[in-house]
């Protein structure tokens, strides 16, 4: 298992957490960072939501694997809570920003699909 704070599956999921449960799940000690590129706190993994809520998925660039970049978007339930996630990887190299973009709108677009065709439980 990965740490969910690395992950662009995890920080989406726990992007579309309401405040309370997001902040309890991040309480306590801070994960040791993978890469350089690791969010370093909690602070600064708080400061990225309001982003990753406005594209509709989050982004791992290089937090688990230096040169790997991975989007990522959560699958919610009729609630609104996260229920599952959805990723694609590529490379750095593969990963230009109009392809992160294009790539990202997808998944997200997938993970409300599959979201609305979950059973209510």
């Amino acid at each position: 298992h990965l740490p969910a704070v690395f992950t662009a599956t995890g920080k989406a999921m726990l992007a579309a957490l309401p405040e309370e449960d997001r902040r309890a799940r991040l309480a306590g000690p801070w994960h040791p960072p993978f890469t350089r590129n690791s969010v370093p706190d909690v602070a600064a993994f708080e400061a990225q939501l309001p982003r990753w809520r406005a594209l509709g998925y989050a982004i791992d660039n290089g937090e688990i694997r230096e040169g790997m970049i991975c989007l990522g978007a959560a699958v919610l339930n009729a609630a609104q809570k996260p229920l599952a996630g959805i990723a694609i990887s590529l490379t750095s190299a593969e990963a230009r920003p109009e392809v992160r973009e294009t790539l990202g709108q997808l998944i997200a677009n997938i993970a409300g699909r599959l979201g609305r065709a979950a059973p209510e439980a």
